[in-house]
């Protein structure tokens, strides 16, 4: 919980799942919302996030990833079998308990670096209005009902 101030007074931790390469444009966008969303509340005091990525993980979405796409993410590094959900899950809880190494994100099992536009702050606020601006629509609609 939040205080008033924005600062959490005994600190808190926010780990958030992510994905760098979808098949889905929509799927990629939200999880790039998210990471953005991660950079900017590691600016309130008080609080830590962290952006996991565990992988290509073994689901009923990823059931339908084309022959092309999982040859395409073969090429480019990715395991060509996907990860299971105890193994992404490892993932998280180290994320969650490490010190992560600043403008990072939790990839599998290392930290890469992020993006310059995803570390911009303005983005960051941009996002947040766009954010409040959805959130009112969508409750908006919700009372026509």
């Amino acid at each position: 919980m939040l205080l008033d101030n924005g600062v959490s007074p005994n600190g808190v931790t926010i780990v958030t799942l992510t994905s760098i390469l979808s098949s889905k444009q929509d799927h990629f966008r939200s999880k790039l919302a998210i990471t953005m969303l991660a950079c900017h509340l590691n600016r309130i005091k008080g609080v830590r996030a962290v952006s996991v990525d565990p992988g290509a993980v073994n689901t009923s979405m990823t059931e339908t990833i084309a022959p092309r796409v999982r040859k395409l993410l073969r090429k480019i590094g990715i395991k060509s079998s996907l990860i299971n959900a105890d193994e992404a899950a490892e993932a998280v809880v180290i994320a969650a308990n490490e010190k992560q190494p600043i403008n990072t994100y939790r990839n599998g099992r290392k930290y890469s670096k992020l993006w310059s536009f995803v570390l911009s702050a303005q983005n960051g606020i941009e996002l947040e209005k766009l954010s409040r601006k959805m959130l009112e629509n969508a409750f908006e609609k919700g009372r026509n009902l």
